[in-house]
């Protein structure tokens, strides 16, 4: 088996593959240019955990951790210590953090299940809030024979929508079921797949916009977010807290089924058996438009590669660097097979943008959200 390493103490590491699977060998001197180093960009502004404990007391109800490690909040396990990660359990509360934010020039930003997300080594600078305390319901608005209208608040499950569809009998979100992803972070980013994306049954989403001192709570109807392909353009400073979607009704039963065969298909295809952050690249495309398609589309009317594809007939299935590895099950995930960093994992991106770019002139564009800063030395 042939394999790449950076790290000497990566060498007793094996991985399970299929029966006869030969993982491609990748020259480590061409490998080497992907390692650079970069310097880091630090927030000048000083971080006192204590001052903004104490500034939040009385006033928060939620949980507080000072210097908590991202690794235990992502879904790849990788991550440096944020300052401050905060988890509200109320609006009110998601106000306070902002206004504290404010007060003391802190930055701030949101971080939904953490599934779609590299935090760097370094860590994250000022106020990390998680949304996972917060509700986390779907409710029925109005309900008639042909169809139901419901609100689904941010923090609750992409997998939770899903099921609440399959046991009312709700058509529209089958295909979605199986994405590790909360609704809020999903309607920020147009969550979806080929068959289809979060967006397509989405009537309004609620937000928050911390900066706005008159109607800080907005609701924005679909026509104004121009929903595009992994794309959703939010005002400035908002905080999604709820969205509104139209479904129609079909029975339960093929319903449930139609999720079903989607986890299967999942099971099948994915490496699930390893942290992952799902689909590192989205699949290259025309983003106009096309005449009867739907902005909120997951499909395209063009058939181009998919980012699974390029990567593998660039050769570059099962390469690993350190503790990451382009999964040999499906190209387009990279996997923590145990240790791996962020600096790993952005080896790998690197490699897999240069190498596809070199061989087909595509330029990949990320997926997954990076945040943070890289590690000192």
């Amino acid at each position: 088996m042939s394999d790449i390493e950076l790290r000497p103490d990566d060498r007793e590491a094996v991985l399970p593959t299929e029966a006869g699977a030969v993982l491609p060998a990748f020259p480590p001197e061409l490998l080497a240019r992907f390692a650079r180093k970069y310097a880091p960009i630090r927030d000048k502004t000083a971080f006192n955990a204590t001052d903004v404990i104490a500034a939040l007391d009385g006033r928060f109800t939620g949980r507080l951790l000072a210097h908590e490690s991202m690794a235990r909040h992502t879904s790849i396990k990788i991550g440096g210590p944020a300052d401050l990660l905060c988890f509200p359990k109320t609006p009110a509360d998601l106000a306070v953090l902002v206004s504290v934010a404010h007060e003391q020039a802190l930055a701030w930003q949101v971080l939904g299940a953490g599934s779609n997300t590299l935090v760097k080594d370094g860590g994250i600078r000022g106020i990390v809030i998680a949304m996972g305390e917060m509700p986390a319901e779907c409710r029925i608005l109005e309900e008639t024979p042909a169809g139901m209208r419901i609100e689904v608040d941010a923090g609750c499950s992409l997998h939770a929508l899903v099921r609440f569809t399959g046991k009312h009998g709700l058509a529209g979100m089958a295909h979605l079921a199986g994405i590790p992803a909360s609704v809020g972070g999903a309607l920020v980013m147009n969550a979806g797949v080929p068959a289809g994306a979060i967006g397509d049954h989405l009537v309004s989403i609620k937000v928050m916009i911390a900066k706005a001192a008159e109607r800080p709570l907005r609701v924005i109807s679909r026509s104004a977010l121009n929903l595009g392909y992994r794309k959703t353009e939010l005002p400035a400073g908002s905080i999604v807290l709820s969205g509104i979607f139209s479904l129609t009704r079909h029975a339960p039963e093929v319903v449930t089924a139609a999720i079903a065969a989607t986890l299967d298909g999942r099971r099948e295809k994915q490496p699930l058996s390893y942290p992952n952050l799902g689909s590192i690249f989205m699949n290259p495309h025309d983003e106009s438009p096309k005449k009867g398609q739907r902005s909120g589309a997951g499909t395209t009317a063009e058939k181009l590669p998919t980012a699974g594809a390029l990567i593998e007939d660039a050769g570059l299935k099962g390469v690993r660097v350190g503790g990451a590895r382009i999964s040999p099950k499906h190209a387009n995930f990279i996997i923590n097979e145990g240790g791996a960093t962020a600096a790993d994992m952005l080896i790998l991106m690197r490699l897999i943008k240069d190498k596809v770019n070199d061989l087909t002139g595509i330029s990949l564009k990320p997926e997954i959200r990076i945040i943070g800063e890289d590690k000192t030395v």
